[in-house]
């Protein structure tokens, strides 16, 4: 991929002409290039479209809203969820992109264009793009930049070459704009959950166990005092639960007399 340097003048660029081929074209070209080795073929395919690549993937730069999602895949680790511009992009919100790229979302302090963003009716809380404060003006700042760059890229995670291509495989905006869009997980804190969170405990016991858990004991708790339940015939229980109504064997019995009436009567 091939870096490049150039200084040109700033432009102003409303918000609703992102994706505008035209206003791109008017614009100052970018500090930051990416030529690939089917570029200058491509173009003569291409009516002389600029084709910058990217994991053995040509992207066509026709506005803004194309260079910069070149731009976002190809320097991701400069931004926070570049994912989040890709969404907008699919999308082909002109305001989601624009303030994407204006905002704190995008971590170095100096941009590869040099344009200023105006978001007229819709603005933003922190456009980075409205003053020319973020903007290489000096060759030796751009120099120092593009090397930045260089050295950054190098030392991150190497391009995947296994699955090298014979001939170019082209971008093309249609048919990504037609796809259901399908966010993948990124290396960002907004991707990945902090593993440094407490974690709550999945109980993977069966459904019967857990209903168990959950439902209130109809048994008395095991370490409580047991009420002992008499088993014996009901007469028995009978006996046990209602009064007593034989006389204790211990107290004095009352004799009756069992003899007959005449006899009674002979005795007396």
């Amino acid at each position: 991929m091939a870096v490049s340097l150039s200084i040109f003048s700033q432009t102003n660029v409303p918000y609703y002409k992102w994706s505008d081929p035209m206003t791109f074209q008017l614009s100052p070209r970018p500090r930051i290039t990416g030529y690939g080795y089917y570029s200058d073929s491509l173009s003569k395919m291409f009516d002389g479209k600029t084709f910058y690549v990217y994991n053995d993937v040509y992207y066509p730069i026709e506005s803004w809203a194309d260079y910069y999602l070149w731009f976002t895949k190809a320097y991701y680790f400069k931004f926070e969820d570049p994912q989040l511009y890709e969404f907008y992009y699919w999308g082909g919100d002109d305001h989601g992109m624009a303030s994407y790229i204006a905002s704190n979302k995008y971590k170095d302090k100096y941009y590869p264009s040099s344009i200023f963003v105006d978001f007229r009716e819709r603005p933003i809380k922190n456009n980075r793009l409205a003053t020319d404060e973020n903007f290489l003006n000096k060759e030796d700042e751009i120099e120092a930049f593009i090397e930045k760059l260089k050295y950054e890229k190098e030392n991150d995670i190497k391009e995947d070459d296994s699955n090298k291509k014979d001939g170019p495989e082209i971008f093309i905006k249609e048919d990504f704009r037609k796809k259901e869009f399908k966010k993948e997980p990124t290396n960002t804190k907004m991707e990945l959950k902090d593993e440094s969170t407490p974690k709550r405990k999945v109980d993977q016991s069966s459904p019967k166990s857990q209903e168990d858990k959950f439902t209130p004991k109809s048994k008395e708790d095991e370490s409580s005092p047991k009420r002992k339940i008499d088993q014996s015939s009901p007469k028995s229980n009978e006996d046990q639960i209602s009064p007593i109504r034989k006389e204790d064997e211990s107290s004095p019995k009352r004799k009756v007399d069992q003899s007959s009436p005449k006899e009674k009567n002979e005795m007396k």
